[in-house]
């Protein structure tokens, strides 16, 4: 696992208001920046069926007025019953004649634009408001479900050991709860089954691995009968899922997101709870970076250069890394068959 940012940018239009200041801090949900009501477009030529020219005159006297929510926009008798046309709430009338409709502007509704995640402004300009997240990724090995996945919940007492099939709390319902190591499959089923929130788990044994491969993933994840399932470290034993999971014990309440393209987990945390594990999580610079290989039965690999177009060895060719003990020696692998993984 290992530190980042993230900029998320928010798109402003002529009318927008910001309400927030460079530098500023901002919590997810906070208000970032308005603007005026959508306006409400109301069938005037059709409720009051009435012919072009006399829609373009009846919208004529209408346009710019302001009126009051219940105000009479216009009326017409057609045979017996008169039709009448009200403002549906306070703003002022906008004729659009070519389509035989008048709009209401809402004078004091505001359509809020929020921060979708926590973080600094980093830049306003007039077309867009750049807020910067300190976000954690960390890579993993297995996954049953994508999108985002529910805030993540932490249980000290989960972090240290192997799950047995009691040791999910039950009122967790909508959670994304962290798990050192589950061993038996005896253990996994019951929790897949009544758990509906999303299992991280650092690492599983050899059975549960086969298990959850085996899973029928349209009968339960699909359908919201049974829980997510996310693998950090692949097949180990308790003690490599423990040294999984242990980054995250600081991060109770954050947000996550699941890339299945890159087979990374992105973790939003809320305030400073990153400062406090930043020289774990950041990378060594010049330091070959250590991988976990999935189709060799999770056994570590030392990977040599950045992603890059290569050719494999039945001549197809993908987006690789080179594997090895040193350059002169070095093997091209899918780069989606290993899994970051930094050894403690």
């Amino acid at each position: 696992m290992y530190c980042d940012t993230m900029d998320v940018r928010y798109a402003l239009g002529e009318r927008d208001t910001v309400r927030v200041e460079v530098g500023e801090t901002v919590a997810a949900g906070d208000v970032i920046a308005a603007r005026p009501d959508f306006s409400t477009i109301i069938a005037y030529a059709t409720m009051l069926r009435l012919s072009a020219e006399e829609t373009k005159d009846a919208i004529a006297r209408c346009e710019g007025m302001d009126y009051t929510a219940g105000a009479s926009l216009g009326e017409r008798r057609i045979g017996f019953r008169t039709r009448k046309v009200a403002a549906p709430f306070s703003g002022i009338a906008r004729g659009l004649p070519d389509s035989g409709a008048l709009a209401i502007e809402n004078k004091t509704a505001e359509h809020e634009i929020r921060a979708r995640y926590g973080g600094t402004v980093r830049a306003i300009s007039e077309r867009a408001i750049i807020v910067t997240s300190a976000v954690a990724q960390c890579g993993y090995a297995f996954a049953d479900e994508s999108g985002d996945l529910p805030p993540l919940h932490i249980e000290p007492a989960l972090l240290d050991g192997a799950v047995t099939d009691d040791g999910i709390p039950p009122s967790l319902r909508t959670a994304s709860v962290v798990v050192a190591h589950i061993a038996e499959v005896a253990h996994l089923t019951p929790i897949s089954r009544s758990f509906p929130g999303t299992l991280i788990i650092g690492s599983v044994s050899e059975p549960v691995a086969w298990a959850l491969l085996d899973r029928p993933h349209e009968s339960e994840s699909r359908r919201g009968m049974g829980a997510g399932i996310v693998v950090l470290d692949g097949i180990g034993d308790a003690l490599s899922g423990a040294r999984a999971v242990a980054p995250f014990q600081h991060l109770h309440g954050a947000q996550a997101m699941l890339d299945r393209f890159t087979q990374t987990i992105t973790i939003i945390p809320h305030g400073d709870a990153l400062r406090e594990i930043e020289s774990d999580l950041r990378p060594h610079e010049n330091v070959p970076t250590q991988k976990r290989d999935p189709g060799h039965y999770g056994l570590a690999c030392t990977v040599l250069s950045p992603p890059s177009i290569a050719a494999l060895s039945d001549g197809e060719r993908a987006l690789c890394v080179q594997v090895g003990e040193s350059s002169e020696h070095a093997v091209p692998i899918p780069a989606h068959n290993v899994t970051a993984y930094r050894l403690g």
